[in-house]
């Protein structure tokens, strides 16, 4: 029997990530029950992680049903258990910008979470953020970020061996966004080609919020 921390996809979880907290980590996959899950997000909910935790059970339930149907287990508990489709949709949306990395989906999640422009975010600094006033998953996403000594940047990354602020976020944005986010765009502004790059962010960012 496979266990759970053994699990493809679930092993490549962060070392940081809720789901390595769980009781049923070494639980073999078969045998874990959504009791078990839904006692776990509970539990994280309560330690202001269960945003994540929900993120890390939907990376796990997806792993599981693509093992039962590629026959490396026979069967699970897990197999046709779902959480509440809020989960399903921030999950979507990790998966819209899997392209990204992961680095760049944090920032556009906070954007996302906050209210702010892709443009804003880039340009974050720490002693520009309110923790008062952002709500839990903005809080998530940004008080587990590294703090690097050489900037006050909240998003960053390295180009080469440079430290630099997250260029370009708004293009790639662009590039890993699906079709179906542009169809939805053009309908609710058909001329959506002569929109700023400001208005067409804000106008996604809305249809995302709903589904949060």
């Amino acid at each position: 029997m496979t266990s759970i921390a053994k699990m493809r996809d679930v092993a490549q979880l962060p070392e940081d990530a809720p789901l390595r907290q769980s009781k049923f980590w070494n639980q073999s996959v078969e045998s874990v029950n959504p009791q078990q899950v839904m006692a776990f997000v509970k539990r994280m909910e309560i330690k202001g992680l269960g945003d994540r935790a929900k993120d890390d059970v939907v990376v796990l339930l997806d792993m599981i049903r693509k093992c039962v149907a590629s026959g490396d287990i026979t069967s699970a508990k897990l197999e046709t258990f779902q959480l509440k489709s809020k989960t399903i949709c921030i999950a979507r949306i990790r998966q819209e910008l899997s392209a990204l990395t992961i680095d760049r989906r944090d920032a556009v999640l906070f954007a996302i979470a906050s209210e702010m422009t892709l443009d804003e975010v880039a340009l974050l600094r720490w002693q520009d953020v309110d923790f008062n006033i952002l709500d839990t998953r903005a809080r998530e996403l940004v008080q587990y970020r590294p703090r690097h000594i050489n900037t006050n940047l909240v998003f960053w990354e390295y180009v080469g061996k440079r430290l630099t602020s997250m260029l370009n976020l708004n293009d790639q944005f662009e590039k890993a966004t699906n079709k179906t986010m542009r169809d939805y765009a053009e309908a609710l502004e058909p001329h959506h080609h002569a929109m700023s790059d400001n208005d067409y962010w804000l106008l996604r960012r809305a249809f995302w919020k709903a589904l949060l």
